[in-house]
């Protein structure tokens, strides 16, 4: 098979699936190598890239997708708003949520995945009230993500069930800086497909090294090849998407924030400039220079309000975040995005909320 076919022939199996596909599922539909397949892949790669295309091709964990390229979302976005005013259908409801996410408003995207469940008679809303849970949970509304999350933990459909439950055990965790719910997880046969997510969350949350160190090693023994197990080492090959999965954004490529001072009581509002006040030893490190246990028992490294194509759309964002009066971050992370945020302070929930009065949606990345 020449390789303009085989590209031909992956691009149509990937837009169809609309979800990722595993890498080793096409190697055995189309009956091709591995070389061949990484020819074809590097080749739409380039061809979506210096095409300057729509779309683009994401890998992770052994799978492929097809995805909106970041660059184009918002014109997207700002073209299907004056239609959610109308009565859409789940389907349409949910495209759109998944471009809100993709343009970084998680808010209005938890908001839309609402709406999806609602465009459904009975428990069939139920998937997608999982994803407005995870929405409003990336951005601090633990209240709103719970009441979401609730009806979906008696849910009939078993997987579902389970996956809300684990989230639900996710958001006590960082709402308590407790992990005993998790913990109590990894012993219930249940939760047994759930294992790399149950160790990377709590290799992410707890604030034990020698639990940390345990949920990693067991990471990279039982499940080596599982994205979380990729991420926690750090693997180049993980294409971190933004999404309001926050657990699985992993800290490949993203610039850690040192030097920071704590406040002291009466000094400036954690991640807000004031007349007068300034935010003394606040240094921008270099890319993957991420210090020891930051964003653990500390909370969040950065609270992340925007994720960009074009470092002039980054720079705009950090202006506009300075004349709400923040102290932006802007930070590059591989070789073609900018992420912009602001420091999360003493009380990241208290910065996140500061933020949403002022018209920004964030998310912690830890």
């Amino acid at each position: 098979m020449e390789r303009n076919e085989l590209c031909a022939i992956i691009e149509a199996v990937l837009f169809v699936a609309g979800e990722p596909v595993e890498r080793a599922a096409i190697l055995e539909a189309l009956e091709v190598s591995d070389d061949a397949l990484d020819e074809a892949l590097q080749a739409l790669e380039g061809e979506y890239e210096f095409g300057r295309r729509g779309i683009r091709l994401l890998r992770f964990g052994g799978h492929l997708q097809l995805a909106t390229h970041p660059d184009c979302a918002p014109f997207v976005e700002r073209l299907l708003q004056p239609i959610q005013k109308q009565s859409l259908s789940q389907a349409a409801l949910e495209t759109l949520a998944r471009l809100y996410e993709l343009s970084g408003n998680t808010g209005a995207a938890a908001d839309t995945w609402q709406k999806a469940a609602q465009a459904v008679p009975g428990n069939g809303g139920h998937a997608a009230l999982l994803q407005s849970a995870r929405c409003f949970a990336a951005i601090g509304e633990f209240e709103k993500a719970e009441a979401a999350i609730n009806p979906v933990t008696a849910s009939a459909d078993k997987t579902l069930q389970i996956r809300a439950r684990l989230l639900s055990a996710q958001i006590q965790a960082f709402k308590t800086g407790t992990t005993a719910a998790l913990t109590g997880l990894l012993t219930n046969p249940d939760f047994a497909g759930e294992k790399p997510a149950l160790y990377y969350s709590l290799w992410r949350i707890s604030s034990d090294p020698a639990v940390q160190s345990a949920m990693a090693s067991a990471l990279f023994t039982e499940y080596p090849q599982s994205p979380e197990a990729l991420i926690v080492r750090n693997d180049s090959s993980v294409n971190a998407v933004p999404a309001a999965l926050w657990l699985l954004a992993g800290s490949e490529g993203t610039a850690a924030v040192t030097g920071t001072t704590a406040a002291q009581p009466g000094t400036a509002q954690p991640g807000v400039t004031q007349p007068g006040v300034t935010q003394p030893g606040v240094t921008a490190a270099q890319p993957g220079a991420v210090p020891p246990d930051a964003g653990r028992a500390g909370g969040p490294l950065i609270l992340q309000t925007g994720i960009f194509g074009l470092e002039t759309n980054a720079v705009n964002m950090a202006n506009k975040l300075r004349a709400a009066g923040f102290s932006p971050v802007t930070e590059k992370r591989g070789s073609d995005r900018w992420v912009v945020g602001v420091l999360p302070g003493l009380d990241y929930l208290s910065t996140m909320r500061h933020l949403k009065d002022k018209g920004f949606e964030s998310f912690p990345v830890y």
